[in-house]
C-alpha cells in the first residue's frame, strides 16, 4: 500500500499550457481523474461504454448534445458538474482558455467515436 499523497490543482494546471489534451491527475478503480483546459470548441463525439463527468474549476464551458434529431445546448459554470451518458453524442465549447476536471473509465478514449 503506498501513502497518501495530495495533489494541487493550482501545480497541475500550471505544469502544461495546450488544450483538450486531458493529463491524468489520479486513478480511482477503473476510473481516471483528468485535468483539460479548453478553449474554443472541440470535436462531435460520443463514448458508446462509458459515461463521463466534467466539473467546472473556473470559467464556464457549454455542451452542445444531441437526443435523437434534436441539438442541445447546456451551459454550465465553476462549482457545477455535468455527465454525459454513455452514448450521447456531445460537442464541448469553451470561450477563452478555462479549466475543468473530468472523470471516465480509464480505457475510455479521449475523443470516443465521431466526427471531426
Amino acid at each position: 500500500m503506498e501513502p497518501l499523497r495530495k495533489i494541487s490543482l493550482s501545480e497541475k494546471f500550471a505544469s502544461f499550457d495546450d488544450c483538450w489534451s486531458p493529463k491524468t491527475l489520479a486513478t480511482v478503480g477503473d476510473y481516471a481523474v483528468k485535468a483539460v483546459k479548453v478553449e474554443g470548441q472541440f470535436v462531435w463525439h460520443n463514448h458508446a461504454d462509458d459515461d463521463e463527468l466534467f466539473y467546472i474549476l473556473r470559467g464556464a464551458i457549454s455542451m452542445r448534445y444531441r437526443i435523437g434529431d434534436a441539438e442541445r445546448l447546456e451551459r454550465f459554470t465553476a462549482g457545477e458538474m455535468l455527465r454525459i451518458p454513455k452514448g450521447m453524442e456531445h460537442q464541448p465549447v469553451g470561450g477563452r482558455r478555462h479549466r475543468d476536471s473530468h472523470l471516465r473509465a480509464r480505457g475510455c478514449r479521449e475523443h470516443g467515436s465521431g466526427r471531426r
